[in-house]
């Protein structure tokens, strides 16, 4: 499906991140992990160009998803971030939520939403169709 650039994913926890890494790969996507916020954001401060959307965890040890949203966007405001999580904890993460600023995918997310969400995201046509 994906000819474009790639996901950032992520997620401290290997065992999702592995198992959203090969569904998402195969839709088509090229992947990209990061274990931690600030693995993600020294992997998105080297070539962020390469990413099209970072699919971010929301609960993480230092940084969070939130911190890490903000460091990205210091690196590019424009930057492109679905956040997924069980729950959301803090105040500051629901009101993003809230607001629609960012999209939200609750773990765990349904196949077709979150391979839509990403899709839409990315620009691309579709969704789960091949």
């Amino acid at each position: 499906m994906s000819q474009g650039k790639a996901i950032l994913l992520v997620d401290d926890d290997r065992l999702v991140r592995t198992m959203a890494h090969d569904l998402l790969e195969s839709y088509g996507f090229a992947v990209v992990e990061a274990g931690s916020g600030t693995v993600a954001v020294e992997k998105y401060r080297a070539e962020p160009e390469r990413f099209g959307v970072v699919l971010l965890d929301l609960v993480m040890p230092h940084p969070d998803g939130v911190e890490t949203l903000k460091q990205l966007r210091r690196i590019d405001p424009g930057v492109r971030v679905i956040l997924w999580s069980a729950y959301a904890r803090s105040k500051e993460a629901q009101a993003l939520i809230e607001d629609g600023k960012v999209p939200f995918l609750r773990k765990p997310a349904d196949l077709d939403k979150l391979v839509d969400t990403v899709a839409s995201q990315l620009g691309e046509r579709g969704g789960a169709d091949e």
